[in-house]
């Protein structure tokens, strides 16, 4: 069986709902879907690129690589802050 595919941004975000629609744990479910929607809504408001969500990906990611687990939220901030001001270890941004 062949499925089309999505043609639209809003297609492609009910697409992706649908496939998150089958994770088992409710809470998980919901935080999933709830990321995707926002997720899709800034990719559309903002006409980001490729390139962009890369640097945005490469961004989250070397956020994330920095907090162990002593890092808080407060130092887990801060440390995006300087990496988003080109103060840390990336200044894609």
């Amino acid at each position: 069986m062949t499925t089309a595919r999505a043609t639209t941004p809003a297609e492609l975000t009910s697409e992706v709902l649908r496939a998150y629609g089958a994770t088992p744990e409710p809470r998980r479910r919901q935080i999933l879907q709830s990321l995707v929607k926002h997720v899709h809504a800034f990719v559309t408001e903002t006409s980001l690129t490729s390139e962009e969500w890369l640097a945005g990906v490469q961004f989250l990611t070397e956020t994330g690589q920095m907090c162990d687990e002593v890092c808080g939220g407060y130092g887990l901030r801060a440390r995006a802050a300087a990496l988003g001001t080109g103060r840390g270890a990336s200044s894609r941004w």
